[in-house]
């Protein structure tokens, strides 16, 4: 059992920013333009399908 399995996140609050980064040679910037944050998290972009994979998820509509 690892340290994440015992932690309680129910109650957890995360703050966040946004640096302008590139995983695809900026196609999808070229594409999409500069995003905020919450577009970034809520729209089907790289780094959303990247954090999925990892099994991080956003629910922005609910802050969740």
């Amino acid at each position: 059992m690892s340290d994440l399995d015992v932690v309680y996140i129910s109650g957890l609050r995360l703050m966040a920013f946004h640096v302008v980064g590139s995983l695809d040679g900026y196609r999808e910037i070229k594409e999409k333009g500069s995003m905020n944050l919450q577009a970034v998290l809520s729209e089907e972009t790289t780094l959303k399908k990247l954090l999925e994979r990892a099994g991080v998820t956003f629910d922005m509509p609910n802050k969740l």
